[in-house]
C-alpha cells in the first residue's frame, strides 16, 4: 500500500493542514504553508512516504518520494557514478593574445 502525506489548504479555517493519505483526519494545522511543509516533510521521511504539497487551488505543486520509489535506485546510482564530470574532463582553452 502506498503511503502519502499531503499539505493542503482549508478555506474553512484558513489554515494549512498536514494529512495522511489514508485518513481525512489532520495531523496538524498551521498558519503558513512553510510551517506545514516542515512538519509534513519530517513525517514523510519518518514513514518512508510520498510527500505531496498542494497549492491553495488544490493542485499538486510538488511531489517528493522519501521511500517506496518505483525506480531502480541501484541502476540510477551506478549510472550516475559512471558519468564523468564534464567540467573536469574538458580541456581549458588558453586565453593567449
Amino acid at each position: 500500500m502506498k503511503r502519502t502525506v499531503h499539505v493542503t489548504y482549508h478555506k474553512t479555517d484558513g489554515k494549512w493542514h498536514v494529512v495522511n493519505g489514508d485518513s481525512s483526519k489532520s495531523k496538524g494545522n498551521y498558519d503558513t504553508q512553510k510551517e506545514a511543509m516542515k512538519y509534513g516533510r519530517k513525517l514523510a521521511m519518518e514513514t518512508s512516504s510520498e510527500f505531496l504539497i498542494h497549492g491553495k487551488d488544490g493542485k499538486i505543486r510538488l511531489a517528493t518520494s522519501y521511500g517506496n520509489d518505483p525506480r531502480n535506485s541501484t541502476a540510477r546510482t551506478s549510472r550516475s557514478r559512471s558519468k564523468s564530470n564534464p567540467s573536469t574532463s574538458r580541456k581549458q582553452k588558453s586565453s593567449r593574445k
